[in-house]
């Protein structure tokens, strides 16, 4: 929550673009819990929920959804850092918190649904999907994200990261999360490279992956490879040089890649096009506007 006189009249950065104006907490960290009454005799008489009722959390035009920041250890098996692909034999793939210990309102519940029908429905062996906990799965996460083809992107306690470990590993996301805007929303064309999937659908979720045609998931992963980079922050030379240290663990192992294979090795990452350069275009493309008095002026950079 910000003060309307602040909110109203500034760019807000921010990870979470959830649009309703009235909105439950999907937090498991009860403090955090901003729907439930909060008061304090000294410094919140008041409960709280007639200050922030009403507030928005993005408003799109005015504000941007910029990617939270990933080392790139964290995606060192990607091509995006010279590494060789990998078969893509993962039709979907979530490893993480599947709120086993949380509220019931984690997640808004997706992860939690999403995991039950994963085990007692055989989905690895029947699909080839991975829904599991952190301790389920053995083996490398960024290797594993590098062999699927899908990637669940769904809340956590509010907004997650996993938009970025699934691009920055060239996998394309599944968007399950109604009502919120991604990362870049706005800016980049989101149906190009990833598939948003109704809360309500969880249980065609198979189905649906299945359905789309192979031409169709290499056209989109070429145009993922175009705006990849995007999620990166690799301004500066520290960043740089742990990036040239994870091309040094990955000098290319075998021969070279058909031309027309979707998700070519990356050589030479484009650091004038990274996460931290696009936040500084878009800013700059709002100037004209900043002139003019108005924050809320709408038009892509990209």
């Amino acid at each position: 929550w910000i003060p309307s006189e602040i909110y109203n009249t500034s760019i807000i950065l921010g990870h979470w673009g959830r649009l309703e104006l009235n909105h439950t907490s999907n937090t498991a960290y009860e403090f955090d819990v901003y729907s439930e009454a909060r008061s304090h005799p000294i410094y919140q008489p008041q409960d709280w929920r007639g200050i922030i009722q009403g507030h928005p959390c993005y408003t799109p035009g005015k504000d941007l959804l910029i990617p939270a920041f990933k080392h790139p250890w964290q995606y060192r098996h990607s091509p995006l850092l010279g590494a060789q692909p990998l078969e893509r034999d993962i039709l979907l793939y979530f490893r993480g918190d599947v709120g086993k210990s949380r509220r019931d309102n984690y997640s808004r519940g997706i992860r939690q649904r999403l995991h039950k029908m994963a085990r007692e429905r055989d989905w690895f062996k029947k699909h080839r999907i991975i829904v599991a906990a952190s301790d389920e799965v053995a083996g490398d996460y960024s290797e594993q994200l590098a062999r699927s083809v899908w990637c669940l992107v769904a809340p956590g306690d509010g907004w997650s990261s996993r938009a970025e470990d699934a691009i920055l590993h060239g996998c394309l996301p599944v968007v399950i999360m109604d009502g919120v805007v991604p990362v870049w929303g706005g800016l980049l064309d989101w149906d190009a490279f990833s598939l948003a999937v109704r809360e309500d659908a969880l249980e065609h979720l198979p189905h649906i992956l299945q359905g789309v045609p192979p031409d169709k998931v290499a056209r989109m992963q070429r145009r993922l490879s175009h705006v990849w980079h995007r999620f990166a922050y690799m301004t500066g030379k520290v960043l740089q040089n742990s990036a040239q240290q994870e091309r040094m663990y990955n000098k290319p192992k075998g021969g070279a890649l058909p031309g027309d294979f979707p998700l070519q090795v990356v050589h030479s990452f484009p650091v004038q096009d990274d996460a931290f350069s696009t936040i500084i275009q878009w800013l700059y493309s709002k100037m004209p506007a900043a002139r003019k008095g108005s924050a809320g002026a709408t038009g892509p950079v990209i």
